[in-house]
């Protein structure tokens, strides 16, 4: 390979093999500098591509060793928005290492961004510059035409943007923690904006495009921000944050915070409505403390449904850990999830590049859905999502970006299914076919069978108490015996001024809430003891009589595993806002109305002598804007506009609350035969 010196110099030659389609225009690109990196791999530094708007796309391009001198080899792209310098390295292998592996590696700035010219506004262009990005790589000597896509967060969509242009060259994505459906999956849920999430990350884009613009004082000023973001969360209104609203500056914050339904705005930047245009093979990755958990789930469910072609239905993939944005490993939070939690993903991404990109069938055996049990610190395999109880992706319910409210019961049936020689037991309600699997370490390849698996089923435990759930100290109660007679009614009161606010004050991860839980303005129902262990699967549901004196308001519902030394951690959480779940009817103040609306999803095992506890209260800030309690919208309210708001809920025979859970019965290790 050539040592480090400056270009021109000769790339690796094609060697041979079946060229890709040309793009329809041809690209003009320019030469970078050559670097050894050892090992074999050498970097080509800065290498430009004209689009035909006239805009330069900058990446860096790692070629395997032996390039020139053998056959061409699969290509691995990654565009992202940080500087390709980082090649998203806070969570994948360096780019390096997958070059070592046999494949050419390019890191491309996107539009806007980085050393790539052009207007960055987030999403807009991905779709159309990601696919001419890969019919260019496609046909450059180097490549045998097959393309491969991986990366978290706006590097997943920047995969699901460009596969939606179907690109002759691209052959499989493995977007991570990311969302098919922006309003529903990134932004939003059930109406109530992800405040800090949406404010952290636009300062953090701002600030670069405040530097390209040469905004010196709009920069400077979001330094400062950046530095103090906690004080952002809580200015008033939002909207109008002065840091964010420059002069100058892109308007794309105040575009998310101001469309606060779905439609034309966010599916133009999303593929909500084209979930039919992907045709290929994806892998997806989803943390159970990651922000965008629900895009990440609806992404996978929906394009088992609705992908392009019967064997890109097939053929999606998902792992879903205990994991928070950055990084991914066994701590989150306050909680240690064990060595088990350090699946090593660079190797099952290896994996799923070998399978898809060089045909070595290794991914064939690997469960269609890989789930990490919070409590049991144990790995899952399943042919599918367990949507049987939270509706799939067809039906109505937030997962698949439509509003909350209705419930599908999971099916019972059973189905036998074929294993090579052995017959298993699957359970009907999982989409695909059913079959459960199950390793206990972290290991990257194919999941052994563990045993077989039973139903699922939905179970409800019903609210009750004495009139006093207030605080962990009050009689609230959970209990799978529906209420029979009258019974008094809880309340509570939320205050915008003093919110209750998010487990770990909106950090992500696990935490212990009993602290949290002594106040007064959060209600809290706990179960007994449980005999048993119960393993919830999926996304639990909240059935909940609610009467608010306030003419709008949020309700938040918080799942809560207690253990056996009383430490009270929370599992999921979910948020209704009242002027996005009632529309017809509306929202009425001081009428008894049902709330239903479904948490996050999770895989969490509660052991014998531990005990399910449910949370309500008002607020969960700053994890999502806080409420007014009034007619005017969160993002223009001010602390003018504040209200307080009573909000009873109901338990009795005519108003049922309660909390549904869907349970699967997976092997007990603890039962394991040796």
């Amino acid at each position: 390979m050539p040592s480090k010196k400056s270009a021109p110099q000769k790339r690796p030659a094609r060697a041979g093999g079946k060229s890709s389609p040309r793009p329809k225009r041809v690209p003009v690109e320019s030469p970078g500098q050559l670097v050894d990196c050892g090992s074999g791999v050498t970097l080509e530094r800065g290498v430009r591509l004209r689009l035909p708007d006239g805009t330069e796309l900058v990446s860096d391009h790692y070629y395997p060793p032996g390039a020139g001198d053998g056959p061409p080899a699969p290509t691995l792209l990654v565009r992202q928005p940080y500087g390709r310098a980082i090649a998203t390295t806070v969570t994948y292998a360096q780019p390096e290492w997958f070059a070592r592996h046999g494949y050419n590696v390019v890191i491309q700035d996107v539009r806007g961004r980085g050393d790539s010219s052009g207007r960055f506004y987030p999403f807009r262009d991905e779709g159309s510059d990601g696919a001419f990005t890969i019919d260019w790589l496609a046909g450059r000597p180097e490549s045998n035409g097959r393309i491969g896509m991986y990366g978290f967060s706006y590097q997943g969509m920047t995969q699901l943007l460009a596969a939606a242009e179907q690109p002759a060259g691209l052959a499989c994505i493995a977007p991570a923690q990311t969302a098919g459906d922006l309003f529903h999956g990134w932004f939003y849920h059930h109406g109530a904006l992800r405040l800090a999430g949406t404010i952290g990350w636009a300062t953090q884009m701002l600030k670069t495009d405040a530097r390209r613009l040469k905004l010196r004082g709009a920069g400077e000023a979001l330094e400062a921000a950046w530095l103090m973001l906690p004080s952002l969360f809580a200015q008033t209104p939002y909207a109008r944050i002065p840091e964010l609203n420059a002069r100058g500056l892109p308007s794309y914050f105040r575009d998310w915070v101001t469309h606060t339904e779905p439609g034309d705005y966010w599916a133009a930047h999303d593929i909500s409505r084209r979930y039919d245009r992907i045709r290929i093979p994806g892998l997806h990755l989803a943390g159970w403390f990651d922000p965008y958990l629900f895009g990440s789930i609806s992404l996978y469910e929906n394009l088992v449904a609705h992908a392009g072609s019967e064997a890109a239905r097939a053929n999606q993939y998902l792992v879903a850990g205990p994991w928070v944005h950055i990084p991914w490993g066994q701590f989150a939070g306050e909680s240690d999830f064990g060595p088990a939690a350090n699946l090593d993903t660079d190797a099952m991404l290896l994996r799923w590049f070998n399978h898809w990109l060089k045909d070595s069938g290794e991914f064939a055996q690997e469960p269609k859905v890989r789930l990490f049990a919070l409590g049991e610190n144990r790995w899952h395999g399943l042919s599918g999502w367990p949507s049987g109880y939270t509706g799939g992706a067809d039906a109505p319910s937030p997962l698949n970006g439509e509003r909350g409210g209705v419930r599908s019961e999971a099916s019972r049936a059973m189905a036998v299914l074929k294993t090579g020689d052995s017959e298993r037991i699957a359970v009907g309600g999982l989409s695909g076919k059913g079959k459960v699997l199950g390793v206990p370490t972290p290991h990257p390849g194919p999941l052994p069978v563990e045993g077989r698996g039973d139903s699922l089923r939905t179970v409800s435990w019903f609210l009750h108490s004495g009139g006093f759930a207030n605080s962990s100290k009050g009689d609230g109660a959970l209990s799978e015996a529906a209420p029979l007679s009258e019974e008094p009614r809880d309340s509570f009161c939320y205050e915008p001024e003093v919110p209750v606010l998010a487990p770990g004050n909106g950090a992500p991860g696990q935490f212990n809430l009993a602290r949290a839980e002594l106040l007064n303005n959060v209600l809290v129902y706990t179960g007994p003891e449980l005999a048993g262990r119960l393993h919830v699967c999926g996304a639990p549901r909240v059935v909940l009589f609610a009467q608010t004196s306030a003419t709008q308001t949020d309700l938040v519902a918080k799942l809560v595993r207690v253990t056996r030394d009383g430490r009270a951690l929370n599992v999921c959480l979910g948020i209704a806002r009242s002027g996005f779940l009632f529309r017809d009817p509306a929202h009425e103040p001081d009428t008894p109305q049902r709330w239903e609306f479904a948490l996050e999803p999770t895989s969490c095992v509660f052991a014998p002598g531990e005990r399910l506890r449910l949370e309500i209260s008002g607020s969960a800030f700053p994890l999502y804007d806080r409420h007014p309690n009034c007619a005017v919208p969160p993002v223009f309210a001010t602390s003018w506009d504040w209200r307080h708001a009573r909000t009873q809920i109901l338990h009795d025979a005519d108003h049922p609350s309660s909390l549904e859970l869907p349970i699967i019965s997976l092997p007990d290790p603890s039962h394991a035969t040796p």
